[in-house]
């Protein structure tokens, strides 16, 4: 009992510390008064939540062009797939964070608002690499359950948690959400490289030594190189309980959240089809597609078809010409080996296209 008391209170003096630290910054008021402005902008709005899952690579992302779009961490791997860019970016995470400093600092420029913890609940200033520029908004975790008094709020061990309670504070009155999967699996080629106590729990931060990464929609998403923290089985339980607070604070409130997701284990929420969500006829769809293969140097869709050269599988793949077609369901197994070589666009009808990366158009 001595020892859970010792824990409760370095965890108390440990929140007023870091309190102390983000109210006396001279950043403090300037980043208050940004977040006012920001509350309700958005009114009546619908939004899309993207998460990181491997159900991405079946998700008709190129869809969203002309929508409000949040994403997180590595998602600019996702962008040479897109001919749009993110509405909102965070990172929450500071072993993530530090390892992708560059990364990020290349995604605040070209997204329009991104948000970052002020001081991290391990201490980590992301003030101190994240560049100073006028779109960049500040958060300070709480030990709050879903906070609606922005810039604090609880950020919990996914970072679609603090997300909801952003967009909500925004006044989205439709959030659809989709790659949170939520069906983590080890990485075996990664090690543990360091363990620590937080909360009572002993958190693991792991190296991946490949390109496999098993959990996103890029296998060097946490590739070769890359540290981050290890999903385990109480990481997975408390996400699942913050999505259910996510649930039950919005249930009965103006905001819809609706999972829109594919291969998604998240439940509660009312769960409808990406497609139908978007309302989109067939000319609209065709339309995007054609807008997506254009930005890649295809004047139309009929040189883009002709081009492809449609497998049944593996063994009907050619290297040495410019597109190569699988249906969805074949295609999404092969990314991970194929996305070193072509870009993966799609799907549309039923199929998706990789894009050699060295052959000419």
């Amino acid at each position: 009992m001595k020892t859970n008391n010792r824990t409760v209170l370095d965890r108390i003096i440990k929140l007023i510390i870091r309190n102390a630290r983000i109210i006396t910054s001279p950043y403090f008021y300037k980043n208050f008064i940004k977040w006012q402005k920001l509350k309700g902008k958005y009114k009546g709005e619908r939004v899309f939540l993207i998460g990181n899952g491997p159900s991405l690579n079946k998700t008709p992302l190129y869809l969203l062009k002309d929508e409000y779009t949040f994403c997180f961490n590595r998602f600019n791997l996702m962008l040479e797939r897109l001919n749009w860019l993110p509405s909102f970016y965070m990172v929450m995470d500071s072993v993530v964070a530090l390892d992708m400093k560059d990364e990020i600092n290349e995604m605040i420029k070209q997204v329009d608002i991104s948000f970052f913890p002020d001081i991290s609940t391990d201490f980590v200033n992301f003030r101190e690499f994240v560049e100073d520029i006028e779109d960049v908004f500040y958060f300070h975790p709480e030990p709050l359950e879903f906070s609606n008094h922005l810039p604090w709020l609880k950020n919990g061990d996914t970072v679609v948690f603090p997300a909801f309670q952003i967009l909500k504070y925004l006044g989205f009155s439709e959030i659809y959400f989709c790659g949170v999967d939520v069906n983590y699996v080890f990485d075996k080629t990664s090690k543990i490289v360091e363990q620590y106590r937080l909360k009572g729990k002993t958190i693991g931060v792991i190296e991946s030594n490949e390109d496999d990464d098993p959990n996103h929609f890029d296998p060097r998403y946490f590739g070769k190189g890359r540290v981050y923290h290890q999903p385990d089985s109480d990481v997975v339980a408390t996400i699942f309980r913050n999505m259910n607070t996510v649930y039950n604070c919005t249930k009965n409130s103006s905001v819809k959240v609706i999972n829109v997701g594919y291969d998604s284990n998240v439940g509660n929420f009312e769960k409808t089809d990406f497609i139908e969500a978007l309302n989109y006829s067939e000319d609209k769809v065709k339309q995007m597609f054609e807008s997506l293969i254009v930005s890649f140097n295809f004047k139309t869709l009929e040189q883009f078809f002709k081009s492809a050269n449609y497998c049944n599988n593996l063994n009907d793949w050619k290297s040495n010409i410019v597109i190569n077609a699988l249906a969805t369901d074949k295609a999404v197994g092969v990314i991970k080996s194929k996305i070193f070589e072509a870009i993966p666009i799609g799907p549309y009808e039923g199929y998706i296209y990789f894009i050699n990366r060295n052959a000419s158009n």
